[in-house]
């Protein structure tokens, strides 16, 4: 599934159960909780001249059980999927990570002060 902003990608997945979107870390890992940051960019142009046209983010999802129905919605909108990353015994947690890329739009980016 495809996004014109990171806007348009948080209101999708805010509207599709998660109990949390964090963009950047916390001290605890929640369940149902999706953490997101900035992996990498996208840059078009010559010598000094470069514009940055979208960004790849790394996101890690945690959840009890393994047929969690929100692992669906981020099979639909990672470009690689979920995938497996660890069973956490003191969270007890299962961690899943995956990466999207989203170009700049006129959605703003998460660093971005959202009007309302």
């Amino acid at each position: 599934m495809e996004f014109n902003s990171y806007i348009d990608w948080i209101d999708f997945l805010s509207n599709h159960g998660f109990k949390e979107i964090v963009f950047g870390v916390k001290n605890n890992i929640k369940n149902e909780t999706l953490y997101i940051e900035v992996s990498g960019s996208k840059s078009v142009g010559t010598d000094n001249m470069k514009w940055v046209i979208g960004y790849t983010y790394h996101v890690i999802f945690s959840v009890e059980n393994v047929d969690n129905k929100l692992l669906e919605v981020l099979a639909e909108v990672l470009d690689t999927g979920p995938t497996f990353l660890e069973w956490n015994e003191n969270s007890h947690l299962y961690y899943y990570e995956g990466t999207v890329y989203i170009p700049v739009g006129n959605g703003g980016q998460p660093w971005e002060q959202q009007k309302e």
